[in-house]
């Protein structure tokens, strides 16, 4: 089973492949090519703006009961993964 997770643009920008194709049977009688032939690929991952990740996720909190409407129950932080993007989390 292949495990396929997605490309990070801010881990890797670019890929080089190698592409390899094989006859599965010879040529015709008289030609004397290889029977594979191969080509470098070169991808070019793009970014995309993803959303912030909270650590911990999920945070669970433990309250009182009876606490005052309004109280302050917890504070998440929240960072953003585009560290190439200037923008703020709000």
């Amino acid at each position: 089973m292949l495990c396929v997770e997605p490309i990070d643009f801010e881990l890797t920008r670019s890929f080089m492949l190698i592409v390899e194709a094989e006859n599965a049977i010879p040529l015709a009688q008289g030609i004397h090519l290889p029977r594979q032939s191969t080509a470098t690929v070169s991808v070019r991952i793009l970014d995309i703006n993803e959303s912030p990740e909270f650590n911990p996720n999920p945070k669970t909190i433990k309250l009182e009961e009876g606490l005052p409407v309004r109280s302050l129950l917890t504070t998440f932080t929240a960072q953003d993964p585009d560290s190439f993007m200037r923008q703020s989390i709000r």
